[in-house]
């Protein structure tokens, strides 16, 4: 890769001839970003590359689209990040756009930046991130503004930004250092933590919160994992009057000690020491390294992300924002087709009573939920904020308590008159490494002539699920596989499947499992009780075990 100025141009741009890079498939962006292994991601010329291209799919906006050229720039402590952070903003302000970043080596989590994007009418966001993914991976994604709010880019853009990638020659970058830009007024440097406070601040009602719960202050117990989100909870907190406890609170490069890489994702196998404290708190909490996915306990009982939306489904009117984010009054949910159906019960009873709201399935990734513009949740741990439309674990969070403050019930009193009206959804998920065209012909094989039975249970249906977005009109094809089963005791078991679209190694299958069991019985059992039938099911149409990480925790924690 080889540096030239200019000739007769701006003496403070250098263009970086970055023609030699080899681009591949596993560099286009996937459902939230391109992330690779670190020796992929740093090979010389690839970042400044790939920042080109986002640059020059902006230039292709109109001049409406770009508005004040204004761009959020930031992301998460991961390994060799800040340094890519200022690469990048040296190359959208070279480009002429306007970049804003955080202080504190441009740490922010993803919904921070989100929120940015909205409080400077920005036209986006470069995020430096691989989200939940090990220490060993890199990646890079990019939010929009969208007519209300911001989230991740919409297939078309990722299209349209790989296209330019494997066009870029050349990447225009500013002829200083970063500090340099920033004394010139070229990079501008925010308190990206009071945007993000000030930005909840006009969600929810400070005084209700800190009234607590039973009238003593709320106990809250969170691990950010060594991610970006610590710094920004912690200021959270403080403003809204929340007794907070943290463990792995710094943000840390390799999210802990360097020799032990660790995974930031927020499953309870890494949260072993959060769920052991959880008891004398009225909420613990874990983040992934960006903030977006979160899990959450009240005392040893795990609130799943279906329990989650199925209480912002049965409880939306806390929100004292409703009249702005509700377009014409109609409340709408997004959920990957993968996700439980606890709020899809909730919903259906709702409608039934006469209230304007809508499930509406997606496909995976959560671009397709934030362009609703509403609420949303996906299988993964990730909720929607519906005032910016990216996931966004703290806002998760400070709905849980304020639901809390409001009604002066626990999670768990709320979840259980939810189950009494609509039974309660099983869900758990899995996978399994597999060569995927073998294991596609074997899946289609049976999709297109299903046996009446697997395993015992009956072959309600089984297909392929494409969507259409109700938003943009666009299509996308082959987003599942989904069985619908019947077990012999007349459970009815939906079991979904799809290739990971951000994993770095081998293809890995996804698999997911929703059950709906009625009675008092039913549920109160046990996960690894309630869907002690799913391995046979599952391994039967792949061919091969498929591993259940979550029924082998609960069957484990007993």
């Amino acid at each position: 890769m080889n540096n030239k100025i200019i000739a007769n141009d701006n003496p403070m741009i250098t263009t970086m001839d970055v023609s030699a890079v080899t681009i591949t498939k596993k560099d286009k962006m996937g459902t939230s970003g391109t992330r690779l292994k670190a020796p992929e991601f740093n090979r010389p010329g690839f970042h400044p590359r790939m920042n080109q291209a986002i640059c020059d799919h902006w230039h292709g906006l109109s001049v409406e689209q770009q508005g004040n050229k204004v761009v959020i720039v930031g992301g998460d402590p991961r390994n060799g990040n800040p340094k890519r952070i200022q690469e990048a903003a040296l190359i959208a302000a070279a480009n002429g756009f306007k970049p804003i970043v955080p202080k504190d080596n441009g740490l922010a989590p993803t919904p921070a930046i989100s929120a940015a994007i909205m409080t400077y009418k920005a036209m986006g966001g470069i995020i430096e991130t691989a989200s939940h993914n090990p220490a060993e991976d890199v990646g890079i994604k990019t939010n929009l503004s969208y007519s209300r709010g911001a989230g991740p880019a919409l297939e078309e853009v990722t299209e349209d930004i790989f296209v330019k990638l494997q066009d870029v020659k050349d990447t225009k970058i500013l002829n200083m250092t970063y500090s340099e830009a920033v004394e010139k007024g070229l990079i501008q440097e925010v308190d990206m933590v009071k945007v993000y406070v000030d930005f909840m601040k006009k969600i929810f009602d400070t005084e209700i919160i800190k009234q607590g719960f039973k009238g003593k202050p709320f106990q809250l117990l969170l691990d950010p994992m060594h991610g970006a989100s610590g710094p920004y909870a912690k200021a959270l907190c403080a403003e809204f009057g929340i007794k907070l406890d943290m463990i792995n609170a710094e943000p840390l490069p390799f999210f802990g000690p360097e020799n032990e890489h660790r995974h930031p994702e927020p499953e309870p196998r890494y949260l072993e020491e959060l769920i052991g404290k959880s008891s004398a708190y009225n909420l613990s909490g874990g983040y992934d390294g960006d903030g977006d996915r979160n899990l959450h306990y009240e005392g040893k009982r795990n609130i799943t992300a279906g329990d989650l939306a199925a209480l912002m489904a049965e409880h939306y009117g806390i929100l004292p924002i409703k009249e702005q984010i509700f377009k014409g009054g109609q409340v709408v949910m997004g959920r990957s087709i993968v996700s439980t159906s606890q709020p899809d019960l909730a919903i259906e009873r709702l409608q039934r009573e006469g209230q304007d709201i809508k499930m509406v399935a997606t496909p995976t990734g959560f671009k397709f939920i934030a362009e609703l513009g509403n609420f949303g949740f996906e299988e993964s741990n990730g909720h929607g904020n519906p005032w910016h439309g990216e996931k966004d674990g703290m806002f998760a969070t400070m709905f849980q308590l304020y639901l809390m403050a409001k009604t002066q019930k626990t999670l768990d009193q709320l979840l259980q008159e939810i189950y009494k009206k609509d039974g309660r959804a099983y869900f758990t998920r899995g996978g399994i490494t597999c060569p995927k065209d073998a294991t596609t012909q074997r899946i289609m094989g049976i999709i297109n002539n299903p046996p009446k039975e697997i395993a015992g249970f009956k072959v309600l249906d089984a297909r392929i699920f494409n969507y259409k977005s109700p938003v943009t009109g666009l299509e996308t094809k082959n987003a599942a596989y989904m069985f619908k089963l019947e077990s012999p005791t007349g459970d009815i078991l939906t079991l979904s499947m799809r290739f990971s679209g951000t994993g770095t190694g081998d293809p890995l299958l996804r698999t997911y499992v929703d059950c709906v069991k009625k009675g008092e019985d039913q549920i109160s059992a046990r996960l690894d009780k309630a869907l002690d039938y799913v391995r046979p099911v599952a391994n039967e149409i792949v061919g091969k075990v498929v591993e259940f990480p979550e029924l082998d925790f609960y069957a484990k924690e007993g």
